[in-house]
């Protein structure tokens, strides 16, 4: 997700299509975020890997709106990071990539408060909130609040525009939370909006933990490592939700919504999305993150009839222009390489 970061999307994909680029920044895995070569214009494929990647990632909140409607947030979370770890991992595998392992405790860490902590409570928040104001409170939120960490812990320098942009992110966020103040359901909605600001700050929390922590792994199998652990120390919490058992007997609506997170979501926009990096550099797969709240957006309105108010709207703009700017208002710490 974004960022997974956050020159990536954030949200239910964060941990999966964003912790490449977390680790990015640090020694090894910087190698596989080359910065776009000067002066070349962006390709027809490129182009197609960034809708790709975006509409797929943008789909995923839909998805897990779907689901979490019959499906428990935890027990989605565990049954769908546990098959998405495994298939990432058998891709990580086949590719020869390093996953991280020589690092366990930092492993270990940045897999249940990314994978976790942040997908159970995105999941829990989009039982009562519309995935329209998930995305654009988690576009908003994780990057600004990943740069503000990243300053006392990483050394990070913020510049006039990554100021900007740092409070053009708080405007968005606070134009949602008081559209959804006003909503005729606006206490089930706040609640939800509530918690998805919570998973925002454990993305957040994984992003700068990663660039400080996970210099053993590639992006790809840092990702496959992370995705399964999380899903695992999810199941003992998803067996306690479901005690009654989990009954499969859904919709082919949720079992699409279900194996469209599995795979698509996970697996496949995974691969498009690290192939972007090694093509164009992690600043041409940035465009994935402004994208994605627009399509999040549209597919609500369209698929879900979720109504485009104005302030949420309004608020997707805001966060969209925030993360311009602080991905552009960012510098490491002097010295860094």
């Amino acid at each position: 997700m974004a960022i997974p970061d956050q020159s990536t999307p954030a949200g239910p994909d964060a941990a999966v299509a964003g912790a490449g680029s977390a680790v990015a920044p640090d020694g090894s895995a910087s190698d596989a975020t080359p910065a776009a070569r000067p002066g070349r214009g962006i390709g027809a494929t490129e182009v197609g890997l960034i809708l790709g990647t975006a509409a797929i990632h943008s789909g995923g909140w839909i998805a897990a709106e779907v689901a979490v409607g019959t499906i428990a947030p935890l027990t989605l979370a565990a049954l769908r990071f546990v098959a998405a770890g495994t298939i990432l991992l058998v891709i990580a595998r086949w590719r020869g990539e390093a996953l991280g392992t020589d690092d366990w405790k930092s492993l270990l860490v940045v897999s249940l408060i990314g994978v976790a902590l942040a997908h159970a409570l995105f999941y829990t928040g989009l039982q009562l909130a519309p995935a329209a104001d998930g995305v654009v409170l988690s576009t908003a939120l994780t990057p600004a609040l990943a740069v503000v960490l990243a300053i006392p812990l990483l050394g990070e320098r913020v510049l006039r525009r990554g100021i900007v942009g740092l409070g053009a992110s708080a405007v968005g966020v606070s134009l949602v939370v008081l559209d959804a103040g006003t909503d005729a359901g606006g206490g089930d909605r706040l609640l939800g909006d509530a918690l998805v600001i919570a998973g925002a700050v454990a993305t957040a929390l994984y992003t700068v933990i990663g660039r400080m922590a996970m210099r053993s792994g590639s992006p790809l199998g840092v990702v496959a490592s992370t995705t399964l652990i999380g899903g695992l120390a999810l199941v003992p919490f998803a067996i306690v939700e479901s005690a009654g058992g989990v009954a499969l007997d859904w919709s082919w609506e949720v079992w699409f919504a279900f194996l469209y997170l599995t795979l698509p979501s996970a697996g496949i926009s995974a691969v498009m999305y690290y192939t972007l990096i090694r093509l164009s550099g992690a600043a041409r797969a940035s465009l994935v993150a402004y994208l994605t709240p627009i399509l999040v957006l549209a597919w609500s309105a369209t698929v879900m009839g979720v109504p485009l108010s104005a302030p949420r709207v309004a608020g997707a703009v805001l966060a969209i222009v925030g993360v311009r700017l602080i991905l552009s208002g960012t510098r490491p710490p002097d010295g860094a390489r």
